[in-house]
Formats: structure tokens, C-alpha cells, sequence
């Protein structure tokens, strides 16, 4: 999950053909769907606010 998550950072990666069926097998399995959303939000950029 980490490596398509990684992977989704490259810029124009959701115009692949490819990389949208894997995204949407992933989505319509819902074990896969919660795995993914878990690691999404943990990997997601975090933003420095200002002191």
C-alpha cells in the first residue's frame, strides 16, 4: 500500500490507464479500501504550522 501511495505523488500518475484499474480493485474490496485509506492518512504530507 505504501508503494501505491508513493506512487499517486508522481505527477499525472491517475492519467495511467493502469494505475487507475489498480486503484479501483482496491477501492471495490473493502478490506483492501480501509488498508489503503488507514495508510493514506498516515502517509500523507504533514504540513509545519507556523509558531
Amino acid at each position: 500500500m505504501r508503494a501505491v501511495i508513493t506512487l499517486l505523488t508522481v505527477p499525472f500518475a491517475d492519467k495511467y490507464p493502469q494505475m487507475n484499474e489498480f486503484l479501483t480493485q482496491i477501492r471495490s474490496n473493502l478490506e483492501l479500501a480501509s488498508m489503503f485509506e488507514v495508510f493514506r492518512r498516515i502517509h500523507q504530507p504533514r504540513h509545519l504550522t507556523p509558531l
